[in-house]
């Protein structure tokens, strides 16, 4: 049986992000109708607000009160507590926080982004993604072939904001090849012929100005010519038309790929051997 609507029963607490107890003439307050926020009872409400309020900032004189997102708290704090120049220190601890810093940023304060121990980066599996998902897809014979390069010869290929990310002083460029298979919208099967094919990509490792990783593709070829172009045109990814074969002998993979406008090639084989075990070596 689906239930669309559940409520347990018991005491209800506010959920901010709670649970938090809430005094029962505030929950009874909420069970009122709303009063009409342009009607003269909401006009005399907010007098009595805006005066009120006066003791709580141990003030003589009228007090602004303007209507925000979080956001706008965000800017009010570092605005009101800070000024250009000032140095901060945040740590990283997700979306939320670097957006803060970014604010932070473009209020001209001297932003040190710390990150947090145990953030997401550090958990051994992926976080679950948001919603709305728009496509469904496994990856499989997926190989990761590497080389390190000093960052500087590579940061011309980055957006603007980011730079290359680095290990031990290094950053890496990887060619990624691997079977798409079953593509399709998040529910149901997988769309048929078009929806399975080869595909490598290269792909360079990025941090922006609040430590937010990320990839940057140089280029993604695929063999489904409607693949590339429905990539192209409805993502604006960089996908390009490739003859491509992936073949396995026993534990031996091979992958190739000649990319048909400019002939360009790649050819791996790698040797699959027994799993590791996660964590550092």
């Amino acid at each position: 049986m689906l239930t669309l609507d559940f409520h347990p029963t018991g005491h209800h607490f506010l959920q901010i992000p709670g649970p938090s107890p809430v005094p029962d003439r505030i929950l009874r307050a909420m069970s009122l109708p709303t009063i009409d926020h342009r009607g003269p009872e909401f006009g005399a409400l907010g007098l009595q607000v805006t005066q009120a309020i006066r003791r709580i900032f141990k003030t003589q004189h009228p007090v602004m009160i303007y209507p925000s997102s979080g956001t706008g708290a965000w800017e009010a704090a570092l605005v009101n507590l800070l000024s250009p120049g000032d140095h901060v220190v945040m740590y990283e601890t997700g979306q939320f926080a670097a957006l803060w810093a970014r604010l932070a940023k473009r209020l001209g304060l001297s932003t040190e982004i710390l990150e947090w121990p145990g953030s997401d980066s550090d958990l051994p599996e992926a976080p679950e993604l948001p919603w709305p998902r728009i496509l469904r897809q496994r990856w499989l014979d997926l190989t990761f072939v590497h080389w390190a390069f000093a960052p500087d010869d590579v940061a011309h290929f980055f957006p603007p904001g980011t730079r290359p990310d680095t290990f031990e002083g290094r950053t890496y460029v990887g060619l990624v090849p691997f079977r798409m298979v079953g593509t399709g919208l998040p529910y149901g099967p997988g769309v048929p012929y078009f929806g399975s094919f080869l595909e490598t990509n290269i792909r360079l490792y990025s941090v922006d100005e609040t430590g937010r990783r990320g990839v940057v593709f140089l280029s993604l070829d695929a063999n489904r010519l409607a693949v590339v172009a429905a990539a192209r045109t409805v993502f604006g990814l960089p996908y390009r038309w490739a003859r491509m074969c992936h073949e396995r002998h026993g534990n031996h993979h091979t992958y190739t790929s000649t990319v048909r406008s400019s002939g360009a090639e790649a050819v791996v084989g790698v040797e699959k051997d027994a799993p590791l075990s996660a964590g550092c070596t």
